[in-house]
Formats: C-alpha cells, sequence, structure tokens
C-alpha cells in the first residue's frame, strides 16, 4: 500500500508554511496568548505531513471527489434511463 500522496514541492511547501507560522508567532508579540499557544500546535500538522508525505485530508478529499464524479455518473437526467445500469 502506497502511503504517499503529496509530491516532492507539495512537501517542501508545507514543511515551509508550519516553520513560516511558528516563527511568526515567535516573532509577533502583539497577537493574544490563545494565538501563540495555537499556531504552533496547528503549524505541526503540515509539518509532519510534509515529512511522511501522507496527508490523510488530501486523500479523504481526492476519494470523496472521486465517489461524487462515480455517483454523478450514474444520474438520469430528462427522465431517459441508460441501459448500462
Amino acid at each position: 500500500m502506497n502511503y504517499e500522496n503529496l509530491t516532492t514541492s507539495q512537501r517542501v511547501n508545507r514543511i515551509l508554511f508550519g516553520a513560516a507560522v511558528i516563527v511568526f508567532t515567535m516573532l509577533v508579540n502583539v497577537a493574544p496568548l490563545g494565538w501563540i499557544a495555537i499556531l504552533p500546535l496547528l503549524a505541526t500538522y503540515p509539518i509532519f505531513a510534509g515529512i511522511y508525505g501522507d496527508d490523510p485530508v488530501t486523500a479523504l478529499a481526492k476519494r470523496g471527489y472521486a465517489g461524487a464524479a462515480h455517483a454523478a455518473s450514474h444520474l438520469h437526467i430528462g427522465g431517459h434511463r441508460s441501459r448500462h445500469v
């Protein structure tokens, strides 16, 4: 089973974005204490997704889109029934 669903550029972008969020919260001391605590925690998700090369949210979104496209292909429009049902 292949768990890598991110390209190399996506992995690098996620790691850089997560690191930038952590650096931003360290440099900006104007934000309320709650943001200083929650932003680095939220930034760990893209960092670990980039390190491991697997993003479950992206995989779920792709699977949901594929399922919706498959369901849409079986819709009967205009009252005509397909012979391939």
